[in-house]
């Protein structure tokens, strides 16, 4: 989340917004304290340790709902985009690999015990490894996306699935709750692949973002002071 929080900040100075080094700092500690849980709570943190100018907020807000508008899906929150919870399954899954030691994938780890920043970061470390600065239109979406989830052991995830499924079965447990925790699981396991689709869509707004910004400047620079509507000279 930090790393989210510095890119948001890149952002808002990329905007002409005034942030120095200690203000930064002070909307890392400010989040720390906070927490993602509620929304509102957490951008009035940022906003009380980053605007300094109300003719800002509206900069402010716009690049905040780009960066942050899925909060729910983070944190905490982000047990919620893995599927519906049920704490028995969760309990029942979390002893089975306690007891048993199990050896598995790191993100199938993350995604038994609910471990979504771990998730989510795992998917923006593919991201830069797949070239996703390179990435500029629509179009290309699905391509980045591709290669984002070619970035994962999709085979070994599978198989650690199948493997907890059969020491289930084997412990005795009946096939209507069998087919209850594998939905579970499968539920989970496209929480993830939407997760990477929604990755880079979000990357994408950003750059959209950006680049309308850089035009917007580059228009008004070679616009004559008499011509400027007053939201241009603001």
């Amino acid at each position: 989340m930090d790393q989210r929080i510095l890119e948001f900040i890149g952002d808002l100075r990329r905007a002409e917004m005034r942030i120095s080094p200690s203000e930064a700092i002070d909307a890392l500690a400010a989040s720390g304290e906070i927490g993602l849980e509620d929304r509102e709570t957490f951008k009035a943190a940022l906003a009380s340790t980053l605007v300094k100018e109300s003719r800002d907020f509206p900069t402010f807000d716009r690049l905040f709902d780009l960066y942050f508008l899925d909060l729910q899906a983070l944190g905490a929150g982000l047990r919620k985009a893995l599927g519906p919870e049920d704490p028995r399954i969760q309990e029942l899954l979390d002893r089975l690999t306690a007891e048993d030691g199990l050896e598995m994938d790191e993100m199938t780890e993350l995604m038994l015990r609910g471990q979504g920043s771990g998730m989510e970061m795992a998917i923006r470390q593919g991201g830069q490894s797949a070239g996703l600065e390179r990435l500029m239109y629509f179009l290309q979406t699905g391509y980045f996306s591709r290669r984002i989830y070619d970035k994962f052991d999709w085979e070994a995830i599978e198989r650690d699935l199948s493997r907890i499924m059969r020491m289930l079965e084997a412990k005795g447990m009946d096939p209507g709750m069998l087919a209850r925790i594998r939905n579970y699981l499968d539920l989970r396991l496209e929480a993830f692949r939407r997760m990477i689709r929604q990755h880079v869509e979000r990357e994408l707004e950003r750059r959209a973002y950006r680049q309308g910004e850089r035009l917007t400047r580059e228009v008004l620079t070679g616009k004559p002071l008499f011509a400027l509507s007053l939201d241009e000279e603001a």
